[in-house]
């Protein structure tokens, strides 16, 4: 529970300040910073000038967006759980304690990264190919190529938004005021990290 009430906390308040701190239209001159973010630059394409968007804006944004996806799985379980049958309701109670509250208390943009992990990327490849080898078809084929290019699109915003947040919480803990402010901010940070690898649960 801990985990969870300091994960929510970095998440909505933390990337509510900054955003607050953004200009009105999320963009922002181009340093040596954001210059190094792959699709960054790719969405500096679209806009005009040596502008980019900004990397705490876009962190948020993807941060929002995967906290209103665990809101919803949370939501549809609830609703099993209180109005579906009792088998329903058990497994509900199950997937809430065994894998949403988890992820409620270690998710963040840097998540995508655990699907490219060796432990995990390795099987899931494996078992694909060996399905696609078993069962030749156009469709075995399309999904171990769906499956390959998810994972490169996975290991681009990951790495970006490890990127973004190591410069964002090395920053916010040389500015820290106090003690307990610096601790705050490398303990979510480290909790984040470690929602990255695959904990036994």
């Amino acid at each position: 529970i801990g985990c969870v009430v300091l994960n929510l906390i970095v998440v909505t308040q933390m990337n509510i300040s900054r955003l607050k701190s953004q200009p009105p239209d999320f963009l922002v001159e181009a340093d040596p910073t954001s210059k190094h973010l792959f699709l960054n630059n790719f969405i500096g394409i679209f806009i005009q000038g040596d502008r980019r968007a900004s990397p705490a804006a876009l962190l948020a944004f993807l941060e929002f967006g995967m906290l209103l996806y665990h809101f919803c799985r949370l939501a549809r379980e609830v609703v099993h759980l209180l109005w579906g049958s009792e088998e329903d309701g058990w497994h509900a109670l199950a997937e809430i304690l065994w894998n949403i509250v988890p992820d409620l208390g270690s998710f963040s943009a840097m998540r995508p990264l655990h699907f490219v992990t060796p432990k995990i990327f390795i099987p899931s490849f494996t078992r694909r190919a060996w399905e696609t080898y078993e069962r030749r078809g156009l469709k075995r084929v399309s999904g171990l190529c769906f499956f390959l290019l998810s994972r490169v699109f996975f290991a681009f915003v990951g790495l970006e938004a490890f990127m973004i947040k190591f410069i964002i919480a090395s920053e916010e803990h040389r500015s820290a005021t106090s003690f307990w402010g610096a601790l705050l901010v490398s303990a979510a940070f480290l909790n984040q990290m470690l929602g990255v690898v695959d904990m036994s649960k």
